[in-house]
């Protein structure tokens, strides 16, 4: 199936270099995915040769980064410090690849924080400081995900304390489906101008099954009415698993755009 509509495609690192001619000829644009193992070992010749090949061809780039074991707000200064190396490992990955956006997770979880957002607001600002300078210096913008976060307080309270144009948050629809106590809806209204990207696939309210459109819950219709209405510009980026999910995810976002 050739891609026809602006959005992007979740695309791991591994299968992108091994099809790289295929995701070409389909026109896809790529979120490519690297997780920590490659990004040890980045050879950033192969970095550079990718991006040259898909500018070839007008293809439009995200990045997803590593989020296993990352916590850029942890109470644990150790575990914040490797996340930090991480997410800087993935800017160094970014400046050869030059993404519009790199998604990063931001980490809040209400439960293991007890509640306590000024905490890690201070832990976060610490990792942040850090690392959107880079993304400064390198011209890559920041787009900060939601997993557990039952609200969009505490990543509208970040990225206002962040203040910088090259950061935001990224919206994932699956994450509010499971965990928001919120309408999907309300997330864009309370956090419009901060959304850089959306993440979009569906599951059943249970667990992250990552479907594509209308195979789940979630109600689209009143999602991309919101995102129209408060976040027009913020980028999309389907995110079902396997290639028939990925036809399933471009053909059932057709009928939004």
């Amino acid at each position: 199936m050739v891609q026809t509509q602006p959005v992007q495609v979740h695309i791991p690192f591994k299968k992108l270099a091994s099809e790289l001619d295929a995701i070409i000829e389909a026109r896809i644009n790529p979120e490519i995915y690297l997780d920590g193992d490659y990004l040890a070992n980045a050879d950033t010749l192969v970095l550079d040769e990718i991006r040259k090949r898909l500018d070839e061809y007008n293809l439009r780039v995200t990045m997803h980064g590593p989020y296993m074991g990352t916590s850029p707000g942890s109470p644990d200064e150790q575990r914040r410090i490797s996340t930090v190396e991480v997410y800087r490992t993935a800017l160094r990955a970014a400046a050869h690849l030059r993404p519009v956006n790199i998604v990063l997770h931001a980490g809040y979880n209400e439960d293991r924080y007890n509640g306590d957002i000024d905490w890690w607001l201070h832990q976060s600002m610490k990792t942040w400081g850090e690392v959107v300078k880079e993304a400064e210096d390198i011209g890559v913008t920041i787009a900060a995900e939601n997993i557990f976060e039952k609200n969009p307080f505490p990543l509208r309270t970040l990225s206002e304390t962040v203040g910088s144009p090259r950061f935001g948050i990224c919206i994932d629809t699956g994450h509010l489906n499971i965990f928001s106590e919120i309408p999907l809806e309300e997330w864009f209204v309370s956090i419009a101008e901060h959304v850089k990207e959306v993440h979009i696939h569906d599951n059943n309210g249970s667990s992250d099954e990552h479907l594509p459109i209308g195979e789940g819950n979630i109600d689209f219709t009143t999602l991309f009415k919101a995102l129209k209405e408060n976040s027009p510009e913020a980028l999309l980026t389907i995110e079902p698993h396997g290639d028939d999910a990925i036809r399933r995810g471009l053909k059932a976002i057709h009928e939004f755009l």
